[in-house]
């Protein structure tokens, strides 16, 4: 496996706990009936692993070591606006507190998300690879 393959894993499984987030709020929405316990462990599940455990080593590790490499100014920039999108999860992710959600999820953010994770997998972590190589 590539080195970077852990973090294309992990992008499909961030992609996929997302998807289930989705159906699970159309089913508050039909139901007008929230499952606390469900809340719950989506919260904690976007703040260890996505958070954590990913961002982390995106941030710390990834982008750290690319960023001290010759990019092209998109690859720059992508990986600035991932920093940012990463900001403003932890921003929406410390608006809950104890199962219940301050914030209101806004429709749109998956569907910039899975373009997020798809930049990453298709142009920063070649990137990362053809540099090592």
């Amino acid at each position: 496996m590539m080195p970077i393959g852990p973090l294309m894993i992990e992008h499909r499984l961030i992609e996929r706990m997302i998807e289930v987030m989705g159906e699970e709020l159309l089913l508050i929405e039909k139901e007008k009936k929230v499952d606390p316990e469900f809340i719950g462990m989506a919260v904690d599940f976007i703040r260890t692993y996505a958070d954590r455990c990913h961002h982390g080593k995106e941030e710390d590790i990834l982008f750290r070591d690319l960023g001290a490499k010759k990019l092209t100014d998109d690859h720059r920039r992508t990986m600035e606006d991932l920093v940012e999108e990463h900001r403003f999860g932890r921003k929406v992710t410390a608006k809950t507190r104890g199962g219940e959600c301050k914030v209101r999820p806004r429709p749109s953010r998956g569907s910039i998300r899975h373009h997020r994770l798809h930049s990453v997998s298709n142009q920063i972590l070649p990137e990362a690879h053809r540099e090592r190589g």
